[in-house]
């Protein structure tokens, strides 16, 4: 009888164990794709669009800063720097006191570099809304060959 019981006692835990769901995770450290994409949440702005390109030893740099609705005026510098071998930047040009009213700023110009260098373009910027001015920056890089 004691056996029996055991028996029983045995199956009932091999049908409990049979049902339960597993679930496999990520091993520490690792991430897929899309966990490697950051975005940044801000109040006031709704996007930066940023855009270096060469053309000979032309830089055409360009920059567009999107306001959330409501927004009332952006204002914002942008610069272009040279990497330096040690890693830190030199500012190359600067185009600052940029305006504008409104949910959009954008910005075009040119400007001749030497290339054989690293060259980042950047924004920082203020974005207008409700009687708050938000700050955001965004910066990308690109080779002159």
């Amino acid at each position: 009888m004691f056996i029996s019981i055991v028996i029983i006692m045995l199956a009932l835990m091999m049908i409990c164990i049979a049902s339960i769901n597993v679930f496999a995770a990520e091993p520490s450290g690792q991430r897929t794709i899309s966990d490697n994409i950051i975005t940044p949440c801000w109040t006031n702005t709704e996007s930066i669009h940023l855009d270096l390109g060469f053309s000979g030893t032309r830089a055409d740099c360009s920059a567009m800063v999107i306001g959330k609705t409501g927004t009332s005026r952006i204002t914002a510098t942008v610069k272009l720097q040279r990497k330096n071998t040690n890693g830190t930047y030199t500012n190359v040009k600067t185009w600052a006191g940029l305006s504008a009213n409104g949910s959009t700023l954008t910005f075009n110009d040119s400007y001749n570099v030497t290339c054989g260098y690293t060259y980042r373009l950047m924004i920082n910027a203020t974005v207008y809304k409700g009687g708050s001015g938000e700050n955001v920056s965004k910066s990308v890089e690109k080779y002159c060959s």
